[in-house]
């Protein structure tokens, strides 16, 4: 049962975070996935206005950061246009929570994820997690590496397909909500699904019944 106290507490984490104070479970605001020199597509950007991302223009082999704590929810190799020239390349989802403790997703594509992440593999803010794979553009073979990072406002599973560009559906501009929010930084304790199955219950001991001495045989 929520309590008035339980209330004014929620409140006042909020508050703090709100204004850039950390508290316990908490970091004060997310670190960006990589340096950004800028000049590329932003939210909604391109021909047809339809880019679900902002790409940070970056060179090949960057590090790319988690930008708070979080669970591996899918490390995808083979997607289409995430590649160099219009190739197939590799993304990264991860699981992140808010202070609020509404749960999202973040995509970062264009990337070599670090082959030791595997899906539910849990990540610490400011861990690398990948580097900027290189990308070429598929007509001038012109260096445009960059990381494609996305956020899907949604605890509902992300989509598959039309993850660069398309219809919005729950994507949001990650540029905004990165500075507009505040993440918990203990979601390695609390996101759903990511420790494996549970293990079963311990079947109950029963008490062993009492054994009737038995008697000595007669001496002869």
């Amino acid at each position: 049962m929520i309590t008035a106290s339980s209330r004014l507490i929620g409140c006042l984490v909020l508050l703090l975070s709100s204004v850039g104070v950390a508290v316990e479970g908490q970091q004060s605001k997310f670190v960006q996935p990589c340096p950004d020199a800028g000049g590329y597509r932003g939210w909604l950007g391109g021909p047809a206005k339809n880019h679900l991302g902002h790409d940070y223009r970056t060179p090949a082999g960057t590090d790319v950061k988690a930008i708070s704590d979080g669970v591996v929810w899918r490390v995808d190799l083979n997607v289409p246009g995430f590649g160099s020239e219009g190739k197939p390349g590799a993304l990264i989802w991860l699981k992140h929570r808010l202070a609020s403790g509404h749960y999202f997703y973040a995509l970062y594509g264009h990337v070599t994820p670090d082959r030791k992440l595997r899906d539910g593999t849990r990540v610490e803010v400011n861990q690398t997690i990948a580097t900027v794979a290189v990308y070429l553009d598929a007509d001038t073979k012109k260096d445009l590496s960059h990381l494609h990072f996305g956020i899907w406002n949604s605890e509902t599973m992300p989509p598959v397909s039309q993850l660069g560009y398309g219809p919005v559906r729950s994507f949001t501009d990650p540029v905004k909500f990165l500075k507009e929010n505040a993440p918990y930084s203990d979601v390695n304790s609390e996101v759903e699904g990511d420790s494996g199955p549970s293990p079963r219950p311990e079947a109950p001991v029963r008490p062993l019944k009492p054994v009737a001495p038995r008697p000595l045989p007669p001496r002869r």
